[in-house]
């Protein structure tokens, strides 16, 4: 190996390191805490069960109209509230969530809430904060993991840390791939970890073997994640290669025209499951 390629290795092999240490750091706390998320619904039930979980009586099996439903939770909101959404149970033994938007303390953006509402009697159950976007502390527990997830708590400015930390991750992954990338007719020897080794070497084939096989995995997560950090950006560079829809729906395009009066909101239900009934 001449001197130049020596250098190049080395060179290669110092960024792969730091980049490996610092922005792999941040990923097992992004790894773990999207793990937590996996089980987000189970565990905010678990956790919230007072405001969330309802008991089935008999005689009361079956859910209220939904337009009392809705009634009841907008008949909760605050005067400063804006109801915003519905979330239906997703299963037996749950509430109806009405989320409401509301201005935060400090009046220069809004934050949001859920009002629980049982669908057997059609009674509240309780409201709660959810989201607060600057001051993630304020948010029940699977909230604040789900930010401090994808921005470390820090708003929007973590949002930006934790897209160019894993870019920078993804530039250690292809590094790796640099490093790993063997001489011809030494691919078997790459791929094989070695028997009777001492712990150093043990140890850096284990590092190279299972870094090999799990790089597809690592670069869809990387990727999958930086775009979702950067959206328009990978939008951009998608649109390359295929073309691509709108973000959102134009909502002038579902504006009520002159004189319409909304449908109920059982009619919307009706609707619904005529749609997609099986």
């Amino acid at each position: 190996m001449d001197m130049a390629r020596k250098n190049r290795r080395k060179l290669w092999l110092k960024l792969h390191l730091y980049l490996g240490l610092f922005a792999g750091a941040i990923f097992v706390i992004i790894g773990l805490t999207g793990s937590l998320l996996a089980f987000e619904l189970p565990l905010d039930e678990w956790l919230n069960s007072n405001l969330m979980t309802v008991s089935v009586k008999t005689g009361h099996e079956r859910y209220q109209p939904i337009d009392k439903i809705v009634a009841s939770g907008i008949g909760a909101l605050p005067t400063i509230g804006k109801a915003i959404s519905l979330d239906f149970p997703r299963r037996d033994g749950l509430a109806f969530a009405l989320w409401f938007e509301q201005p935060s303390p400090d009046a220069s953006y809004l934050e949001r809430h859920q009002i629980f509402i049982n669908p057997y009697t059609a009674e509240v159950t309780g409201q709660r904060l959810l989201i607060d976007f600057e001051r993630i502390w304020r948010d029940p527990f699977k909230d604040f993991i789900l930010r401090f997830h994808y921005s470390l708590g820090l708003a929007k400015a973590g949002m930006n840390i934790v897209g160019f930390i894993g870019l920078g991750l993804l530039f250690s992954v292809l590094t790796g791939l640099i490093l790993w990338w063997p001489t011809p007719g030494k691919l078997r020897n790459a791929l094989t970890i070695k028997k009777n080794s001492s712990i150093e070497p043990l140890n850096f084939d284990l590092h190279k073997t299972f870094g090999f096989y799990s790089v597809i995995v690592l670069l869809f997560l990387i990727l999958s994640g930086v775009y979702l950090i950067f959206p328009e950006y990978g939008r951009g560079l998608i649109s390359v290669f295929s073309p691509v829809s709108p973000a959102w729906p134009n909502i002038q395009s579902v504006l009520p025209e002159h004189n319409q009066v909304p449908i109920s909101f059982s009619r919307v239900l009706e609707i619904t499951d005529m749609r997609y009934e099986k």
